[in-house]
């Protein structure tokens, strides 16, 4: 009788973990602390104050610590104490905009500033903006208005956060970051993701 009840919880255990409610997913909002973009791994410190280690497998680029995140997970760690993230989602806090809001403030008359280097800016330049490389970004505040709102892109972040923590320190009140990848095409912007 034992056996044949042992039986039917392995039965009916495997049955739960390889149905779709036994794969569930969760999720965790945190702040990043860590990242290593070689191994693709981050450390998330969630708003309750846990701490967990994250592999991601796709390209972490775009994060940086101190972002804001949401990441969809599954609850098993490897023998490393390692979750593997299915779903890695920016959330835009401390000065970075998503696609969407760029483009409402772009349309709103914001003054737009490219930080990217020269090499990058001769691939395409987006219609309106002013491009000031950002290791000129400090020598050209005087160019800029402070009562204007203003929102700086790069590549794909990380350098118009940088731009935008220059303008925070000198003074600007009202100024974004564009936190997502922008690629441009034959010279014309092909996608803002």
């Amino acid at each position: 009788m034992r056996k044949r009840y042992m039986l039917c919880l392995v039965v009916l255990s495997a049955m739960f973990l390889l149905s779709p409610l036994g794969a569930m997913a969760a999720q965790m909002e945190g702040k990043i602390l860590y990242i290593t973009n070689k191994f693709k791994t981050f450390q998330l410190q969630s708003n309750s104050g846990k701490v967990e280690i994250f592999k991601f497998g796709k390209d972490t680029g775009f994060l940086k610590p101190n972002d804001i995140v949401q990441v969809t997970f599954s609850k098993a760690k490897n023998a490393k104490g390692v979750v593997k993230a299915s779903a890695v989602k920016k959330l835009y806090k401390d000065g970075g905009v998503s696609p969407a809001q760029f483009k409402k403030l772009q349309s709103s008359g914001a003054v737009i500033i490219d930080v990217r280097n020269n090499k990058d800016a001769g691939k395409g330049l987006m219609p309106g903006a002013k491009h000031i490389p950002l290791d000129k970004l400090e020598t050209s505040l005087g160019s800029l208005s402070k009562g204007k709102k203003t929102v700086i892109f790069c590549n794909s972040g990380p350098i118009a956060a940088i731009g935008y923590t220059i303008l925070k320190n000198n003074g600007f009140k009202d100024v974004q970051y564009l936190a997502a990848r922008v690629r441009f095409k034959k010279g014309k912007l092909s996608s803002i993701k």
